[in-house]
């Protein structure tokens, strides 16, 4: 199964934070490439009090192992959609979110 990660923080380069705080958890995530860049205002969506201002990085990675005992010790949690069920992010998620997450798709069948 393949996944886009959402992430990155300064100094480091958002595949850097990726491979230290995904796959050094020994995630068994494999295949890992920068897959988009977007920058950001989430004011714009009424996100207060610390919106994400600049850029967001998406990391895709393959991942073939029980999505089940997957476990992630930082960040804000995750989620798996499979490509059927995008149409419930509709207005759930942020616009750029749900874009990353079709194109990553589309991008499969390429």
């Amino acid at each position: 199964m393949d996944h886009v990660w959402r992430g990155g923080e300064d100094p480091e380069t958002s595949l850097e934070t990726f491979q230290r705080e995904i796959v050094k958890e020994e995630t068994g995530f494999t295949d890992i490439k920068h897959f988009r860049e977007y920058d950001i205002d989430e004011t714009r969506y009424g996100i207060t009090p610390k919106p994400t201002i600049g850029p967001v990085h998406f990391i895709s990675a393959r991942y073939d192992g029980n999505n089940r005992k997957l476990s992630l010790g930082e960040g804000a949690g995750y989620s798996l959609w499979s490509e059927p069920e995008l149409d419930l992010l509709e207005g759930r998620s942020f616009p750029y979110v749900l874009e990353a997450i079709r194109d990553f798709y589309a991008s499969l069948k390429s």
